[in-house]
């Protein structure tokens, strides 16, 4: 089967070499010929040719371009062995993440226990290897576990991944608690509540700090709980500012330069201290491969004085300011509830406190 690949050879006296592959019969369409490097489209039947004349003067030469579809046949089998782990380990990933692999129940009491028939009683009743990860409820299995085994009076559940480990506890022994309470991430106020499963342990109104319990389950307890949370943030103004100002004098350099390389340049004596630069760029050529420019640039002499700025004057700018600062410390999507700010001025110097009210729920 013919097939249209590009050819690329490197050396010295090339023309040697091209008369003679052209000799030999071989096809070259779409010649491009650089220093010390020729380039051409051929047929895939004429590779052999092209590479004995090419060992035969010690030229180099690779192919460049070649059918992406073949090259992707090519590929496969190579690397079969690669692809095929690749899918069986995201698919082991996917299903590892959706699924039960494994059903373990164990007991570290010393008593003997019948853990086959809690393992038969799970399947029964649709705890099994192979559900789905999402339909697992400790709660519910928990339930199943003590009501159906009068000789187990608790036990703890852990869904490690694919894996549910399930611990028994004899009737006669005490059992941990495996705690699945939701806590406060914020100090905030409580505004309602509402318990899905466990039991709340605060009410509209309520003053919470972090880490305080909300709703206390030992299987995993679940609600809504709208609270408003403050945040704040604060700046120091001083109102003795250090301004710049030009005072009128200023010096002026000119260059030309070629390809950002300055041929000669005119340049006054500057002797400004403090100064700001403005560079002004025109092209004397508009021919792109002789980009001639000539450059202009002044420096304008400034003086550094300190002047008296009223906090009023810049009290718009300065809550703007703070507000975004404070906005971005925040994650998006939440209701604010207000924006309120405090200011305090002692000696030219100003407190300006900003507070941002937003409403989350503490459950989430």
């Amino acid at each position: 089967m013919l097939e249209r690949i590009k050819v690329q050879i490197n050396g010295l006296n090339l023309s040697v070499v091209l008369n003679e592959i052209i000799n030999n019969g071989v096809i070259v369409n779409e010649l491009q010929i650089k220093r010390n490097k020729i380039a051409f489209f051929s047929n895939n039947n004429n590779l052999s040719k092209i590479e004995l004349i090419c060992k035969k003067y010690h030229k180099y030469f690779k192919i460049i371009q070649i059918n992406p579809i073949k090259r992707l046949f090519k590929f496969i089998p190579r690397c079969f062995g690669f692809i095929l782990a690749m899918v069986i380990g995201v698919s082991f990933l996917f299903s590892y993440n959706m699924y039960v692999f494994d059903v373990k129940i164990h007991c570290d009491s010393n008593q003997e226990f019948d853990l086959i028939s809690v393992k038969e009683t799970l399947k029964n009743n649709g705890v099994f290897s192979g559900m789905k990860r999402s339909d697992v409820s400790p709660d519910k299995i928990q339930k199943l576990i003590v009501s159906s085994h009068e000789n187990i009076s608790g036990c703890l559940i852990k869904n490690n991944g694919g894996i549910i480990d399930i611990l028994v506890y004899p009737s006669n022994e005490k059992y941990e608690v495996f705690s699945e309470n939701i806590y406060s991430r914020y100090n905030a106020k409580i505004k309602s509540v509402e318990v899905f499963s466990g039991k709340a342990k605060v009410k509209a109104g309520d003053i919470v700090k972090v880490g305080d319990i909300l709703i206390e389950n030992n299987n995993g307890a679940s609600g809504k709980i709208l609270a408003e949370v403050l945040f704040e943030d604060y700046l120091i103004y001083n109102e003795n500012q250090i301004v710049e100002k030009f005072t009128g004098n200023e010096v002026i350099e000119t260059n030309v330069s070629f390809y950002g390389k300055v041929l000669f340049k005119s340049l006054s004596n500057n002797s400004f201290s403090n100064f700001k630069k403005e560079n002004c760029v025109f092209c004397l050529s508009k021919n792109l491969f002789l980009p001639f420019n000539f450059n202009k640039i002044i420096y304008k002499e400034i003086v550094l004085e300190e002047v008296v700025v009223p906090f009023s004057e810049k009290e718009d700018e300065l809550k703007m300011e703070l507000k975004n600062s404070l906005l971005k410390k925040i994650d998006a999507g939440f209701m604010i509830n207000d924006v309120s700010y405090s200011v305090v001025t002692e000696n030219n110097m100003t407190r300006l406190d900003c507070f941002v009210s937003i409403e989350l729920n503490l459950a989430d």
